[in-house]
């Protein structure tokens, strides 16, 4: 009777994979329908599957950006701005694959770029505002313009008093304090 039920599981999780990606004829591994859940401003899950927004870094989630003093909780802001664009039925996300013709990941996330229509979700993040570009050459080379834009329009995170790079917060977090003995 257990191996029926494994069975049975192993039916389901089959069929939940099946909706949730499907290799394209150009070889990609291509993300949609299912549940999807977000993460992070950068990470989602579409069913059983992670993916990570490739080329772009958001706001860590302790990281804090002042409006006049005031904590303005950007890291929710940042989700919102994602959500916009989860919440769209045609919502989906096209894997990268390596040069091993694998799909890439990033610590077990698979690393895509996601679309609603024809907005590449990305690209709109780092335009808006919400996003930045990676600290990473090919990231910078996508989307360093789209940054740049959108700090000197003011908009999104780059509104607020203290914005921080997301790679550089978590330095100073890592950092140790300095001794003041």
């Amino acid at each position: 009777m257990r191996y029926i039920w494994l069975m049975v599981l192993a039916f389901v999780l089959g069929s939940n994979m099946a909706i949730a990606h499907e290799i394209t004829s150009e070889g990609r591994i291509e993300f949609r329908g299912g549940e999807i859940e977000i993460v992070d401003g950068d990470t989602v899950w579409i069913d059983i599957h992670e993916i990570r927004l490739h080329g772009i870094d958001t706001v860590e989630t302790d990281q804090q950006c002042l409006d006049d003093g005031v904590n303005v909780g950007c890291h929710e802001l940042t989700l919102d701005a994602l959500r916009e664009f989860t919440s769209a039925p045609d919502f989906h996300c096209e894997g990268h694959i390596g040069k091993d013709e694998k799909p890439k990941t990033n610590r077990g996330r698979y690393v895509a770029t996601c679309y609603v229509g024809g907005i590449e979700v990305n690209r709109a993040l780092v335009e808006s505002g919400w996003a930045f570009a990676a600290n990473t050459v090919d990231a910078r080379e996508l989307y360093g313009a789209a940054q740049t834009e959108a700090e000197s329009a003011g908009i999104g995170l780059h509104a607020f008093d203290n914005v921080q790079e997301p790679w550089e917060f978590r330095r100073a977090k890592r950092k140790p304090a300095e001794c003041t003995c």
